[in-house]
């Protein structure tokens, strides 16, 4: 009864959390579109959804992000066919999958940049080669940025889903004789079919709300993120107008949300009894070795300016080797500022995020209110998913202006947390689903409280993931501009927010600097995270046992040793 009221109180309070958090903010943007100095108003509202500046806006992201869906999915699956379903070297493999999740670890504004500066007419590839490969400022250069942001979220998710095929579904179609397109449809496609339609939604949604790469690449071209932040933060700037757009662009957002929830709910999950035997095959591995290395190469050069420009005195014009410009950084006490500011929010958003996700995936998972009760939390996951970054900061804006929040580090750090609160909560709830359900029962007859078995038995088992999620959080949270655009002052502006502002006063070379600066660091967060959620083998100690025929001490092997 106690464990029942004490589940009940936290569920309360992560309830007041989403009100006031997400509840409140998302009304006051509806409030804000609706209304005028006349009070209720809908006029307005009529006016801007038909104008055709906002059609059009809406019309070329719908394009382009329907482009890129269907191409990062495409891509994201013939890189995870050639890592689960060809006989390629496993180093060259390991190869492939580190290059292809880079991107993840730097923000989207920062690969425009580095496309310009190694695709555009002085970069670093089009003064080797002679000639432009593509003009960086057109569709073509919009949609490869794209697919360089959203080509690894197809891969993980596609990757994660091939693993787990079950392989007996190769040995039915060897003895059914199917040829090899229909061999292919049955075994790989057919259980495959509902992550592709998950990797396109998901792309799509990704592509169609992105702030950072038309801030960096799109130059004029009409897309709604840039026409929210023209309303927004404009010249001139109108607040109402703003509020009707991010309106528009929540609309597509959660019909995408809907689709992903009502495909998931056909997702089979496969336990991996073997791995399928590949015979070999060299044109299949000649091509997939070609279809994987290209993507990659493209990765590695894109991000080379990343790599160069901040060493040289000023390129194109001066190549001359330098450390000016982070011995510069070093010593600006603002660069120095803006860059604890990053890691003081990452780092806050990572542990109150975990404690929000694990609690809430606690109250889910693991205690004995009703699914009428649960349900509410998983749906606040749920709209919350559906939520884009730039309509959830303009919402935050309106909702905390004026008060002690505005301009604070905190209001930065609630943003993340409600914004990033739906992987992290699924990632909780998987692991407390896995556990026995008999560990609460056996620590109640064993005397234990709730909280005792929380702390000894439960959290001891999900270390793992408590790492996954805090390096997911810390990693997001570095990188993300979307929210955060509309929310900084000049004393809490972060790395992502920085690079957009020195984007107009042209400073590419500090640009760069911050860009490495914010790789190396996500990338040894990644690595030391990884390194502590690694099981550790337990060392036992093998104790003396007395043989009972001979009388002399003896030690048992592990295998055959009984404990009592």
């Amino acid at each position: 009864m106690r464990k029942n009221k004490s589940a009940f109180a936290v569920y309360l309070i992560i309830l007041a959390v989403f009100a006031i958090f997400l509840g409140f903010p998302v009304l006051r943007l509806f409030q804000q579109a609706l209304t005028t100095d006349r009070g209720f108003d809908p006029s307005q509202f009529i006016e801007v959804m038909g104008s055709p500046q906002l059609r059009q806006a809406f019309m070329g992201s719908v394009a382009i992000s329907l482009k890129t869906s269907i191409l990062a999915t495409a891509l994201g699956f013939i890189i995870a066919y050639a890592l689960n379903f060809t006989r390629l070297f496993k180093g060259y493999k390991r190869f492939v999958e580190l290059v292809v999740t880079i991107p993840m670890l730097s923000p989207t504004i920062v690969y425009g940049f580095a496309m310009i500066y190694t695709f555009g007419r002085q970069g670093i590839l089009t003064r080797f080669l002679g000639f432009q490969l593509f003009d960086i400022y057109s569709t073509t250069g919009l949609l490869i940025g794209f697919l360089i942001y959203t080509v690894p979220i197809s891969f993980m998710l596609l990757n994660n889903s091939m693993k787990y095929i079950d392989a007996q579904f190769f040995t039915v179609s060897e003895l059914m004789g199917d040829n090899g397109i229909k061999k292919f449809w049955n075994t790989i496609m057919i259980p495959m079919l509902t992550s592709i339609g998950l990797s396109m939604v998901q792309t799509f949604f990704l592509s169609f709300t992105d702030f950072g790469l038309p801030a960096s690449i799109a130059a004029n071209r009409p897309l709604v993120s840039g026409l929210l932040f023209t309303q927004m933060i404009g010249a001139v700037p109108d607040f109402t107008r703003g509020a009707v757009v991010a309106i528009a662009m929540l609309l597509p957002a959660i019909a995408t949300a809907s689709l992903m929830l009502w495909l998931r709910r056909y997702d089979v999950k496969y336990d991996k009894i073997s791995a399928p035997l590949l015979k070999p095959h060299p044109v299949r591995e000649w091509a997939f070795l070609v279809a994987t290395l290209i993507p990659a190469a493209f990765i590695i050069l894109t991000f080379a300016s990343v790599f160069v420009v901040p060493f040289v005195e000023s390129y194109p014009f001066n190549l001359g080797f330098t450390w000016r410009h982070f011995i510069n950084a070093l010593n600006n006490r603002e660069m120095v500022s803006i860059y604890q500011n990053s890691l003081w929010l990452s780092v806050l958003t990572g542990i109150f995020g975990l404690i929000l996700s694990f609690t809430a995936a606690l109250v889910v998972r693991r205690s004995s209110l009703g699914e009428k009760w649960t349900n509410v939390i998983e749906a606040m996951s749920q709209v919350t998913n559906a939520i884009p970054g730039m309509v959830l900061g303009v919402s935050f804006l309106f909702a905390f202006t004026g008060t002690t929040l505005q301009n604070s580090l905190a209001i930065l750090v609630i943003c993340n947390v409600i914004y990033f609160f739906p992987t992290p909560f699924a990632m909780a709830s998987q692991t407390l689903e896995k556990l026995s359900g008999h560990f609460e029962k056996t620590a109640a007859l064993l005397g234990d409280n709730y909280l005792q078995t929380l702390v000894r038995v439960i959290i001891p088992n999900c270390k793992k993931t408590f790492a996954e999620i805090f390096g997911y959080l810390f990693i997001h949270s570095m990188v993300t501009i979307s929210a955060l655009i509309f929310l900084v002052g000049v004393r809490t502006a972060t790395i992502t927010t920085r690079i957009s502002a020195l984007q107009n006063f042209n400073r590419f070379d500090e640009i760069f600097v911050l860009a490495l600066l914010l790789l190396a660091t996500n990338l040894i967060a990644k690595l030391l995270l990884g390194f502590l959620s690694k099981p550790r083998a337990m060392k036992v100690k093998e104790a003396p046992v007395k043989a009972e025929a001979t009388g002399r001490l003896m030690k048992l092997p592990m295998k055959e040793r009984k404990y009592s």
